[in-house]
């Protein structure tokens, strides 16, 4: 498997899951983790990240919408 096959596979797994910021910042955390030098882990938790803040700020704008 290529980089690129499992960077579109990635990117198709977190959108079916309905991780769409996760989706969005992979290649900018990829390219960040790779200047880096960061680990598994590290890299993980920065992607999921931008997930929880995305998801807070829908909460939060639906709840205000109410």
């Amino acid at each position: 498997m290529t980089e690129e096959s499992i960077y579109q596979q990635l990117r198709s797994h977190l959108s079916k899951l309905k991780l769409i910021s996760a989706a969005e910042f992979l290649p900018t955390e990829l390219d960040y983790a790779t200047k880096n030098n960061l680990g598994y882990s590290a890299f993980l938790e920065r992607l999921l990240a931008h997930e929880l803040k995305a998801t807070m700020e829908r909460r939060t704008g639906n709840n205000q919408a109410s």
